[in-house]
């Protein structure tokens, strides 16, 4: 395990729905490198698609989840071609919410056996469900219940593991790691937890309770969002979008002593203007040297009054660890251009082979204010250049989707999938294909 310090390490360096017509974009010559494939229009009561994302096996079958189902609770479905090139087809193979196993979902992970593992939010008992879903004859997959969170305790993302961000599918027995909502928690600001196999069964684990020091200011971090990172060494990242600063922080977890010590990273909002970004959000990944990349909802360039001034929109950052600490960096700021033409409100950053980083902005794109908050983006950053490569809702009644909810996927092709919240032919969401 790389040694860390027991105390926080600072940093060294120091709205919602778009126009339903089809709105003027600004489009960049990055923009005509990739082709815009409508995947699947998710009808009325069958949508939209789930935060989690979607996740690709070895065979370019896609899985996720969305809202809607049988239970009108939420459903997991499988998306695959009958043939090579031929149209998508999506299926429904479970449908939660008929027997305790929740409602809401956060979407899946896969094992090395085929396997997913997912969790849900029971609004029955007030708390979250971890479970399995394992193929079975005909369309239906098999579901177990693995575990049930204690009541008021609902989970923030889907589970992690080491090697995910490499590609790497899980091995069906490490130990998985989520964080949970406030007012989870001893200090209920939140909590980072594991779930954890032994004798055949899995049990649930509060490893680290937020707002633990610096008493209302919670200076290790509160409130965390999105979900767990985990390196090699066993060790944990996120962030969490309240304390430090009270702006956010970016936080480790590293094994010690038969528990867990933590350190924040970066506390936001540390420059002036908030040049750093403000209020962290959604996971960070990581990259084989240990670097850690992540985005932030707000800050920027300028001291920011309201939404839509320049430079106010959030950011890109990457923390480079340094000798047991880490430097901090901005990669990219958003809303840079006027009417954030350039997208607003980054998240969810995924990395190809190459090195390159994609992401999306949840609004923005536009070059016009009658189009008010823009539809979202699809971006991408390599060696310093920032570049948008789709901006949502340029079709006709935003037949293209609108409002991108998930991290991109990305095939050894270099084909980029990924879901819309809204948009498409019923307004509930999509999912789509970026074909270089």
């Amino acid at each position: 395990m790389r040694q860390r310090k027991s105390i926080p390490v600072w940093a060294r360096t120091g709205l919602l729905a778009a126009a339903a017509l089809a709105v003027s974009c600004f489009l960049p010559d990055a923009a005509s490198a990739y082709t815009y494939k409508l995947l699947h229009t998710f009808t009325a009561g069958n949508g939209p698609p789930n935060l989690g994302g979607l996740l690709r096996d070895p065979d370019g079958n896609l899985f996720g989840t969305a809202q809607g189902g049988k239970y009108g609770e939420s459903y997991a479905f499988k998306m695959y071609q009958p043939t090579p090139g031929s149209r998508w087809k999506l299926i429904d193979i479970h449908d939660f919410g008929g027997g305790g196993d929740g409602g809401l979902s956060t979407g899946v992970i896969r094992d090395t056996n085929g396997n997913l593992y997912g969790t849900t939010f029971d609004s029955r008992s007030g708390s979250g469900v971890f479970y399995e879903l394992s193929p079975a004859a005909g369309s239906k997959w098999t579901e177990t219940v693995l575990a049930r969170l204690p009541s008021g305790q609902t989970l923030r993302a889907v589970p992690n593991y080491y090697g995910k961000e490499s590609g790497l599918f899980y091995d069906g027995v490490s130990p998985l790691y989520d964080m949970t909502d406030a007012p989870s928690g001893t200090h209920s600001r939140g909590a980072v937890v594991s779930f954890i196999l032994s004798g055949g069964t899995w049990t649930y684990n509060d490893i680290y309770d937020f707002c633990a020091t610096g008493g209302k200011f919670c200076t290790d971090g509160a409130d965390p969002n999105g979900g767990i990172v985990v390196d090699g060494d066993g060790n944990l990242y996120g962030v969490a979008g309240d304390g430090g600063h009270r702006h956010g922080v970016a936080f480790e977890l590293s094994p010690s002593g038969g528990g867990w010590s933590e350190s924040v990273l970066h506390a936001f909002c540390a420059t002036p203007g908030c040049a750093d970004g403000d209020k962290p959000g959604s996971d960070m990944t990581i990259d084989g040297s240990g670097a850690l990349y992540g985005t932030t909802s707000l800050g920027g360039v300028r001291p920011c009054r309201k939404h839509w001034e320049k430079g106010c929109e959030g950011v890109v950052f990457k923390l480079a660890p340094d000798a047991g600490a880490w430097d901090f960096s901005v990669l990219a700021t958003f809303c840079k251009r006027q009417f954030c033409a350039d997208g607003a409100r980054p998240s969810q950053p995924v990395l190809d082979s190459s090195g390159v980083l994609f992401g999306k902005t949840s609004i923005g794109g536009v070059s016009n204010a009658a189009a008010q908050e823009g539809a979202g983006t699809v971006f991408a950053i390599d060696g310093g250049a920032v570049s948008s490569i789709y901006t949502f809702c340029r079709q006709a009644n935003c037949a293209d989707g609108q409002l991108p909810n998930s991290p991109p996927v990305i095939d050894p092709s270099g084909n980029i999938f990924g879901t819309t919240q809204n948009g498409g032919a019923y307004g509930d969401g999509v999912v789509f294909e970026l074909v270089p």
